[in-house]
């Protein structure tokens, strides 16, 4: 049972650290295609 709940928890910081960085990279990719309309403006 223990190895089960330190597994769990495992996949659930794993699954945290996928969601921070997506949302970072969308945050960036959306920030980069504004910056890039505003120099092409």
């Amino acid at each position: 049972m223990k190895q089960f709940t330190k597994g769990f928890y495992t996949v659930l910081i794993l699954c945290a650290n996928l969601a921070v960085f997506g949302y970072i990279t969308g945050f960036l990719s959306v920030n980069f295609g504004a910056l890039t309309n505003l120099i092409g403006l």
